[in-house]
């Protein structure tokens, strides 16, 4: 929960698209990233079988494969997206 516009959340978000993670920011409108940077994510995730989610509700953001799971210390990264439970195309690395 927080600022999910700042250079790290960006960051995040770019190499879980590429990666084929399930992304989840979790904060205030008015923090989100920019409309066309996501715009951008969501195309490549789609491509990837990964995903962008972004919420103000902490309840939708604690839910599913994106569940509070830390991954180096950033719980917004599902580890779910990688091993024996991943599809094909979330274990892909271009």
């Amino acid at each position: 929960m927080g600022d999910a516009q700042n250079n790290v959340a960006n960051s995040l978000m770019v190499v879980c698209s590429k990666l084929g993670l399930h992304f989840v920011a979790c904060g205030p409108k008015e923090q989100m990233p920019k409309e066309e940077l996501v715009t951008t994510c969501r195309e490549i995730a789609a491509e990837t079988g990964g995903s962008v989610t972004l919420t103000d509700d902490v309840a939708e953001a604690c839910t599913g494969r994106t569940s509070s799971i830390p991954t180096s210390g950033c719980p917004w990264a599902s580890p779910l997206s990688f091993g024996p439970n991943a599809s094909d195309s979330s274990s892909r690395i271009a």
